[in-house]
């Protein structure tokens, strides 16, 4: 993966339910009147509002390609990134569990799905690779990871990947925070799983690849 470049902009992805609202508070602390959030304004409807690039500023939020406000559509000349990742079922069930407790799912016609079955009868998609800065596949990923990103963390191993990412940022160590975590039902139906990874081969190998670099960190 790249140094970081401290005489460049750096954009933060954050892909749903990977620990991005905590990690917020870390990259307040880092930057602070130099970072910049990127969300799209659900109750107004408006666009995330692009910033100027300047050396040294950090730019976090949702960059999703599929809705238009991905990183080429706003940022494109950017060169340096940094992410979490988590694994690609733990996501996909997070966001049922969060569309429960909002009582929000884009696919139920009456605004929830009760069973997790039918949250994935419905899609077995996972929208994780929506948020890189490229199009990725199975024959470019490791590429993409290495020529495009100063560091990916691991949600499962968060604690340690913060201390990994700050010490290459220049950063102190930042303690965890942990916010927007939301409580859910430990009973997952027996071969979900591998229905799941059968449907999405490339985020797994993406994910597994982001973890291998880690443990070559430690």
């Amino acid at each position: 993966m790249l140094q970081y470049d401290k005489d460049q902009a750096l954009i933060s992805i954050h892909i749903p339910k990977c620990g991005g609202q905590s990690f917020i508070e870390t990259l307040k602390t880092w930057y602070g009147e130099k970072l910049y959030l990127h969300y799209y304004n659900r109750e107004e409807q408006k666009m995330p509002r692009q910033y100027p690039l300047k050396p040294g500023i950090c730019i976090h939020g949702h960059f999703n390609q599929k809705r238009q406000f991905g990183v080429e559509d706003y940022y494109p000349e950017t060169k340096q990134f940094i992410t979490f990742l988590r694994d690609p079922f733990e996501i996909k069930v997070s966001n049922y569990f969060y569309g429960k407790k909002i009582a929000y799912q884009p696919l139920a016609k009456s605004g929830v799905f009760e069973k997790i079955e039918e949250y994935f009868e419905a899609s077995m998609n996972s929208y994780m690779l929506n948020f890189f800065p490229k199009k990725v596949t199975l024959e470019n990923y490791q590429e993409i990871i290495d020529n495009n990103f100063v560091f990916i963390g691991i949600l499962e191993d968060y604690q340690e990947s913060l201390m990994r990412l700050g010490k290459k940022l220049g950063f102190p160590t930042a303690e965890l925070d942990q916010k927007n975590k939301t409580d859910r039902d430990p009973e997952i139906p027996d071969g979900l799983r591998e229905k799941f990874m059968e449907e999405n081969p490339l985020d797994f190998a993406v994910y597994d690849y982001a973890c291998q670099l880690n443990s070559k960190l430690i």
